[in-house]
């Protein structure tokens, strides 16, 4: 079964799926929660099935990998409003990046490249722990 773990770069930050939900919340007030909740249901369900997700779904893909390169190993959950960015660490553990409005069926090339950022930086702080534990 797929962990997520939500991206924390930094201690005095939230967590990326908290930063989300509260931008959610600023610019609406109201629907916020209906979107959250579908979001919540998508991970849920990406956690208990990983990738074979979309299987379940006819109309609907709620899970995509990204292909080439430039992005390799980032993959987006989505729900009908509602994006959200991961980086696959390995097979089974997903890193949570951020999470976005959709405003067409396309991902914007800024969101992914702001992943790619996430997920370099990911990578170097992960490194510097297993330096830090070989000490």
């Amino acid at each position: 079964m797929p962990k997520i773990i939500p991206l924390q770069l930094n201690e005095n930050r939230l967590d990326s799926f908290m930063e989300f939900v509260d931008s959610l919340s600023e610019k609406h007030k109201g629907q916020q929660t209906i979107y959250v909740k579908q979001l919540v249901k998508i991970l849920e369900e990406f956690q208990k099935k990983g990738p074979s997700i979309n299987k379940d779904h006819k109309n609907f893909i709620p899970f995509k990998k990204f292909k080439g390169n430039k992005y390799d190993g980032i993959c987006e959950l989505r729900t009908k409003k509602c994006r959200y960015l991961l980086y696959e660490d390995d097979s089974d553990k997903y890193i949570g990046l951020h999470g976005f409005e959709k405003k067409s069926d396309d991902t914007p090339d800024h969101e992914l490249e702001r992943a790619r950022k996430e997920v370099a930086a990911w990578i170097k702080m992960k490194n510097w722990k297993c330096m830090e534990l070989q000490r």
